[in-house]
């Protein structure tokens, strides 16, 4: 797959992130990778700097890192006046939030005209906490705050939530196919090998060609016409290559945290949390 990722010195570059096998490829044969792959397939470019210097590898291009943004004090104060069963305001506070996003009011509500009840109501704001703040590490938190890892506490339930218990970890995987039907095979052996798609020499195409097949008359349709001719883009459940019952699994004690011996052995009037080998209830 490509990703635009801009920086000083090439405004222009694009990341391009594929596998193709070598030739007499075999179920036990190494894939070749376009360069060092995460699992994932996925590429993180939120809070990136397009304008960012790869003098020394980026080494002075750094950006601080904001633990708390408005957006976030925003929808505290949603959920605070939801938790006091000021719906109204609630909600208001989380269309100012998709109003800011861009998102289109064509319900006079930014979509949230079915939202009546107050369990809805902190089920929108679970819901739009996960879209504003992916990859900034607080998912976990409000996972674990409200009980979200399973459905034991009936909390899944009530804020129309899928239990990550029992989920599979998975990624994207893209090859390079010679034609739409055709898996590449080639390049030399597992270790070595020329790119497909790279330079205008490539065995298959050249994916930064400015000649274009008939029909494509900028780059964007070019990588389509790409992604439609030349790649294949599968789901990798890489848990089933290690170990076929590989599922997430939670442990309750998980949700509150027990406290660490130190504290007690310097505080012993602290009480031990249930799970951790005391007696403290935090739900009582």
């Amino acid at each position: 797959m490509a990703v635009y990722n801009p920086y000083k010195e090439n405004p222009n570059y694009k990341n391009w992130s594929y596998y193709w096998y070598p030739l007499a490829a075999g179920p036990d044969t190494p894939k070749i990778p376009t360069a060092p792959q995460n699992d994932t397939g996925i590429y993180l470019r939120k809070f990136t700097d397009d304008n960012s210097s790869n003098d020394n590898s980026f080494r002075y291009s750094g950006a601080d890192y904001m633990e708390i943004r408005f957006a976030e004090v925003v929808l505290n104060l949603a959920e605070s006046a939801i938790g006091i069963n000021n719906l109204a305001e609630g909600k208001g506070f989380i269309e100012d939030i998709r109003e800011r996003a861009g998102v289109q009011n064509l319900d006079g509500q930014y979509g949230l005209s079915n939202v009546s009840s107050r369990d809805q109501h902190f089920a929108a704001v679970i819901n739009e906490r996960k879209v504003e703040f992916a990859y900034e590490n607080k998912r976990f938190h409000d996972l674990r705050r409200w009980l979200l890892y399973n459905d034991d506490y009936g909390t899944c339930t009530r804020l129309n939530q899928t239990p990550i218990e029992g989920s599979r970890r998975q990624g994207y995987i893209t090859f390079v196919k010679s034609d739409a039907n055709t898996f590449y095979e080639g390049g030399g052996p597992p270790n070595g090998g020329i790119d497909p798609l790279k330079g205008t020499s490539a065995p298959v195409i050249n994916r930064d060609a400015t000649n274009y097949p008939s029909g494509v008359n900028s780059y964007e349709e070019y990588v389509d016409y790409l992604y439609d001719n030349h790649f294949e883009v599968s789901v990798n459940d890489f848990d089933i290559e290690i170990n076929d019952e590989y599922t997430f699994k939670w442990y309750n004690e998980y949700y509150f945290f027990g406290i660490p011996q130190n504290l007690i052995n310097n505080a012993p009037y602290l009480e031990q949390t249930q799970g951790w080998g005391g007696s403290f209830n935090p739900l009582n």
